[in-house]
């Protein structure tokens, strides 16, 4: 049986040879970057803190809503960065090509 960060990696993996996927992380609800990259000059520590946080805080704000949050999209420049849970204890932080169709690469 592969390690938890083994098929971590080989998840992350997949996802960046999605040609739409430039740079994808997995992070603790905490906010502790389990795996992954982000674009250059990204400070790692504070990038995962600050996933947690607006995915919490998302989550937290439309909890009373009758509705599940699937996701959330910052929209950039460029690109945009998709946040999403993936099980009680972490998320996944994807940067996607502008031009793409971001649900349909993720998926």
């Amino acid at each position: 049986m592969a390690s938890p960060n083994k098929a971590i990696r080989e998840v992350l993996n997949e996802l960046r040879s999605v040609g739409e996927i430039s740079n994808a992380a997995v992070v603790s609800r905490s906010g502790m970057l389990i795996d992954g990259d982000a674009p250059e000059n990204v400070h790692m520590e504070t990038f995962g803190a600050m996933m947690a946080i607006m995915l919490g805080a998302a989550e937290t704000a439309t909890s009373e809503s009758n509705e599940t949050l699937l996701h959330i999209d910052i929209e950039l420049t460029t690109t945009h960065l998709i946040l999403m849970g993936a099980g009680q204890r972490i998320l996944l932080a994807a940067f996607i090509d502008e031009a793409a169709n971001r649900l349909k690469a993720l998926v």
